[in-house]
This record gives C-alpha cells, sequence and structure tokens, in this order.
C-alpha cells in the first residue's frame, strides 16, 4: 500500500483474509501419545513466562501431542537468561513426567549454553549456579540428551511464553493430563469411557442414590 494509491477490496482479498482469519481461530488437532514413537520437548522463556511444547514423530511428520506454558512467579522474574531458560527446560520435564519417564527423548532449546549446563558446566564460564544444580537433580532419572535449536525454527514454544496460564489453569491441565493417561493406558476413548459410564448398571444404582 502507497500513499495516494487507492486500494481496492475485491473477491481475492476479502477470500485471502478469511483464511488468515480461519487459521488463527483454529484448534490444533493433538495427537495421541505414542511411547514406541521419536519424542521431542521444545522449552523456552521470557521475562514473564516459560513454556514447553511435547512432539513425536508420526508416519514422517512431527506432530504436537501437548503444550503447557506458565507466568514467572515471584523471584522467578529476576532471574537471569539461563536460569529462566534452565527453568524452563526442568519445568517442562516434570510437568510431562506422566508422558517421559522412563523413555528415550530428545529436549530442544534455543539457548546454547544450556548444552553445557547439562554436561554438567564442562565448557561454561562460571559454572553452574546452585539454583540451576538444584533444578537438574530434579531430573537426573530421565533418558535424554540436550539439542540446541535456532531460536526462529522455535516458533511455537516461543509463543506459549508470551501468553503463560495461571496456575489454576495449570492444575486444570494437570487434571486432564491424568485422565489421558489413564485413558491411554485403557486404549479406550472419552467418548468410550461415557458411554459405558451411561450403560453400567451398578454406575446407574448410585446415580439413582445420589439424585433422590
Amino acid at each position: 500500500m502507497k500513499k495516494g494509491v487507492t486500494y481496492e477490496w475485491d473477491e481475492s482479498c476479502k477470500h485471502s483474509f478469511q483464511e488468515l482469519k480461519d487459521s488463527i481461530l483454529k484448534v490444533p488437532t493433538l495427537g495421541v501419545f505414542d511411547a514406541n514413537a521419536k519424542t521431542f520437548l521444545t522449552t523456552d522463556a521470557s521475562n514473564v513466562g516459560v513454556a514447553a511444547v511435547l512432539t513425536q514423530v508420526k508416519e514422517g511428520e512431527e506432530r504436537i501431542i501437548d503444550f503447557a506454558s506458565r507466568r514467572l512467579q515471584g523471584a522467578e522474574a529476576s532471574y537471569s537468561v539461563i536460569e529462566r531458560e534452565a527453568l524452563a527446560c526442568c519445568w517442562g520435564i516434570n510437568h510431562f513426567k506422566f508422558n517421559l519417564w522412563g523413555l528415550p527423548f530428545k529436549l530442544r532449546t534455543d539457548h546454547k549454553p544450556l548444552t553445557y549446563i547439562f554436561k554438567g558446566g564442562r565448557g561454561l564460564e562460571g559454572g553452574i549456579t546452585p539454583r540451576i544444580s538444584k533444578w537438574l537433580l530434579s531430573v537426573l532419572s530421565y533418558n535424554f540428551v540436550v539439542q540446541f535449536v535456532k531460536g526462529s525454527k522455535n516458533v511455537v514454544a516461543d509463543y506459549l511464553y508470551r501468553v503463560p496460564k495461571s496456575e489454576e489453569e495449570l492444575v486444570e491441565d494437570g487434571v486432564k493430563d491424568v485422565i489421558g493417561t489413564v485413558l491411554g493406558e485403557l486404549a479406550i476413548t472419552a467418548q468410550e469411557w461415557e458411554d459405558a459410564e451411561t450403560t453400567d448398571p451398578d454406575l446407574q444404582i448410585v446415580k439413582e442414590k445420589v439424585e433422590e
């Protein structure tokens, strides 16, 4: 668009604009976690929050399984950049513990110094702070390797930490994660579970008693 030049809003422009709005509003379809699939956890941090994205490679395509973010709390806002990035990594791993425990996965970060952090501080000027050491202890039992990725390729996690969730929302998400894990182990869908509840004779008796 240039000053003094009339811009014509035709049908093609209208169609393109509508497609753009639909893409923004479209709810992403999450995949089902597969313990046998190649797994990645990508994290990021800012001065307002931390975020993590769980993805897996299925049929040659990397798909989002789940994602999470939260606001920085209290003193966390004054952490150094490397501490916030380390917090994002360790928080992300523990947040998705029901998926990651006992399975190999790659931890991806766009903060290169963290690749030295997870190697015990070798090659990192100044070593590891006590705060970061404490976080590392919480993830020692997980089986993962750290991979550096460019910030330009860390789009999803970058967006998530800009709109972090509150603690109440995280609790609700945690409940959903547990339910999802149980349903996954039972190999049934949420709809099948709901149908079973409405047809089970014992549950119907309980329901009648509660409603009396």
